[in-house]
């Protein structure tokens, strides 16, 4: 029936719009086409954001938060990272994709997922191509792309480390033992400072010992402040903020580093055919001998003899040049993350050794005093045989690891119960296996003597008889799988060393401020200190 033999039919201008005068008509109809687009524009926004339930089809993409690719993830991610994560975590589950600024990111957590992330064969998802997101800004995705596991073998060669042992306890003295400089004096006895940029300078010297070989002292400061302007903010919004600083300091570095290894040369071009009596090789030399030896073959010592003597061609000096530069940004990123990463857990297993000590009465200090006698002083005891000072640092990495894993999917990448993450970066925090009250009664709690009960004590979870560690699936903070910290010898060596000899030097206490706040390591990337804290120390 037409509306016009319809007797219920109320007559109105709105219901013929063509009979409005002309104007009035363009309105009418551009407001029935402004209300069509945002509807569409709501409905669409609805599906992205799961409001409205789509039962139809099983969905196996994970949840899309939307953010405007630069301008939005500038602001709801950066300005609060650990809000945003914890946030949409709870509000979409266990798994959730956003956009920041211009990458594709899925963040994970529970530990069925952390196990299926962590273990996926290395063709799906790529470890170094990571730092593209985390850490381009500050130290380059150079630095950790290409065939670099030849040399990350060099460096972190058990017996290379084990042979610096000496070097690193004399530096470890020298720094901790006659250069401690406190920022002020509460009594005539204890003297109270801020052990955050302390330690963190004991740290970067023993880790430029291990990566760079012998480095005077008028070099080290300079070294050391350039660092700190690249490890100032790790956050999107810091790397954004402080760019042009980063990069000149970045530039000096690598200008420093190249010379460092050009040094190296002369040593390497006088080891060739000599009888002298030469000091065994240090990295950037190894480094140096095992990239020509891939492109040259037997022709690496003449090309370094050349080299030396400046009768080089310029093919032999293109190469040359290419290594040297290749060289100094390997070092300059291997530096960067073990002194980043070891220094945190060494500031962190402070805090935390102290804190216990005062909130319980057990003297943990006086513990790992007691071992450290027992096999001779330092310099003779083995880093891992202090087993109370072990059990800190485990507990320590346990509930604050110093890095969230941060991996490249080229393909869709499929979780657990059919969850399948798009390509792009996947984020994942250790904690919830760290955390997992299953396996660590009270994980919100530090108490490095879990490690003597069960369901540790009672070999129901096995450990390790020497490093005191379950196995990397109940204890992830090293990684699982192929995703395994290739430094982790190291770190434990720079901690322990810098810790013990700072307990056989000082006594050591809090003083009665705030507890510090420790950034959320799924958020930052890393661990780190948001709050300094003070303590007091008096010379033994």
């Amino acid at each position: 029936m037409s509306s016009a033999n319809n007797p219920f039919t109320i007559s109105s201008p709105l219901s013929h719009p063509s009979a409005l005068p002309a104007p009035i008509h363009y309105l009418f109809e551009l407001n029935h086409w402004l209300l069509g687009t945002l509807s569409l524009a709501f409905l669409l926004l609805a599906i992205s954001n799961r409001i409205l339930p789509l039962s139809q089809s099983p969905c196996t993409s994970p949840p899309l938060v939307p953010t405007w690719p630069w301008i939005g993830s500038l602001f709801a991610y950066t300005r609060d990272p650990v809000g945003f994560i914890r946030r949409n975590h709870t509000r979409y589950g266990n798994v959730f994709t956003t956009t920041i600024l211009g990458y594709r990111c899925s963040f994970i957590q529970s530990a069925p997922h952390v196990h299926r992330f962590a273990t996926s064969p290395r063709t799906i998802l790529d470890v170094t191509s990571a730092y593209k997101l985390i850490a381009s800004g500050v130290i380059g995705e150079e630095a950790f792309i290409g065939p670099t596991r030849t040399l990350t073998r060099l460096v972190f060669a058990p017996a290379r480390l084990d042979a610096l042992d000496c070097r690193f306890w004399a530096l470890a003295e020298e720094m901790i033992a006659g250069r401690l400089d406190p920022e002020s004096k509460c009594d005539p006895e204890w003297n109270t400072l801020s052990p955050t940029g302390w330690l963190d300078n004991v740290v970067f010297a023993l880790d430029l010992a291990a990566l760079m070989g012998p480095v005077s002292p008028e070099v080290l400061p300079h070294v050391a402040s350039l660092f700190r302007v690249l490890d100032g903010d790790l956050s999107l919004f810091g790397l954004l903020a402080a760019g042009r600083s980063r990069a000149q300091a970045k530039e000096q570095l690598l200008n420093l580093l190249r010379d460092h290894v050009r040094g190296h040369i002369k040593i390497a071009a006088r080891r060739i055919g000599s009888n002298d009596h030469l000091p065994d090789p240090e990295l950037p030399e190894e480094l140096l001998r095992s990239e020509l030896v891939l492109e040259c073959g037997k022709q690496c010592d003449e090309v370094l003899r050349a080299y030396y003597s400046g009768s080089a061609t310029p093919a032999m000096m293109d190469i040359i040049e290419r290594k040297v530069n290749y060289i100094a940004i390997f070092i300059y990123g291997y530096v960067w993350a073990g002194q980043t990463n070891s220094a945190a857990a060494t500031i962190g297993a402070l805090h935390d050794i102290l804190e216990y000590s005062q909130r319980t009465g057990q003297d943990l200090v006086g513990e790992i005093r007691d071992e450290v006698e027992k096999y001779g002083g330092l310099g003779a005891v083995c880093y891992n045989n202090v087993s109370c000072l072990t059990r800190c640092v485990n507990e320590t990495l346990r509930l604050r690891a110093t890095g969230a894993w941060v991996r490249l999917a080229e393909n869709p990448f499929e979780l657990n119960n059919g969850v399948t993450c798009p390509p792009g970066f996947v984020v994942a925090s250790p904690t919830p296996i760290s955390s997992d009250p299953l396996i660590y009664a009270e994980p919100e709690v530090w108490d490095p003597t879990r490690y003597l009960r069960p369901p540790f004590a009672s070999g129901e979870i096995q450990l390790d008889s020497r490093t005191w560690l379950p196995s990397p699936s109940k204890f992830p903070a090293w990684g699982i799988g192929h995703a395994h910290c290739p430094g982790q010898h190291l770190a434990y060596k720079m901690i322990s060393i810098t810790l013990l000899t700072f307990f056989q030097h000082y006594d050591a206490r809090l003083t009665n401020v705030p507890a510090p706040i420790f950034q959320d390591v799924a958020a930052a990337g890393l661990q780190r200190l948001k709050t300094e804290y003070k303590i007091q120390i008096k010379k033994r």
